[in-house]
């Protein structure tokens, strides 16, 4: 069995984490993802714990 995941935001939220990371919107993409990732806005681990039921 496989399972996507797809995560959102609310629009006010990368105005907050850029502002909060100065220089972000230069860095690359992997940078800017590891630190959207490590903000773990909006994350829960729901998904993972009850998928096998």
């Amino acid at each position: 069995m496989k399972f996507v995941i797809l995560n959102t935001h609310y629009l006010h939220f990368p105005c907050w984490l850029y502002a909060q990371n100065a220089g972000l919107e230069n860095a690359p993409y992997e940078e800017q993802m590891r630190v959207r990732a490590e903000s773990i806005f909006g994350l829960a681990d729901f998904h993972s714990r009850y998928a096998m039921g």
